[in-house]
């Protein structure tokens, strides 16, 4: 039954012209009034405007998260956003690392470069985590402020999606390091 029906929606093309008509009428007009809103900010603040998309991202999280409390989902989501930030941060990148370096490597530079920053991005975070657990003052600091927590969960969720987005918030946080 799937399958024929699979079959159906193929033959008469209705996912590929469902897709035409939402990016007719959705995502052509929302992309084009973006960048009208985003060159008007331009000219006033460059600053402003390479910041808009993670002023957005960061806007977009507080309300997912207050609507979460709103609406309350917390207890069934918890699990979850520690999954979520473990699976953004550790396994996902590493495949995608895989694939880059495995490919033939044209136009893939820039792709290649981002994910071996974000790498020593990794590793610099869980050194630094070391360091400050072996320093008695420091420990006592970050055992204040644990990431670990349910409460914290959905910012490293965030956090970890943010990452990910096509965007120079990586580059942004390696030259903040490096």
């Amino acid at each position: 039954l799937v399958w024929r029906l699979r079959i159906v929606l193929r033959r008469r093309r209705y996912v590929a012209r469902l897709r035409q008509w939402a990016s007719a009428r959705i995502s052509r007009p929302v992309a084009t009034r973006y960048m009208r809103f985003k060159d008007g900010v331009r000219r006033r603040s460059r600053v402003v405007a390479r910041a808009l998309p993670h002023i957005g991202f960061a806007l977009m999280c507080f309300v997912a998260l207050r609507a979460q409390r709103a609406l309350g989902l917390e207890s069934l989501l918890q699990p979850v956003w520690s999954s979520l930030s473990w699976f953004l941060l550790t396994p996902l990148p590493w495949v995608r690392t895989l694939l880059t370096l495995r490919s033939d490597g044209t136009g893939e530079g820039n792709v290649q470069r981002d994910w071996l920053r974000f790498w020593v991005l990794w590793a610099t975070c869980h050194l630094a985590a070391g360091v400050l657990a072996a320093i008695p003052f420091a420990s006592r600091l970050v055992q204040r402020v644990p990431l670990d927590t349910p409460a914290r969960a959905p910012l490293v969720a965030c956090a970890a999606a943010w990452v990910h987005l096509p965007h120079d918030g990586l580059e942004l946080c390696y030259g903040v390091v490096g």
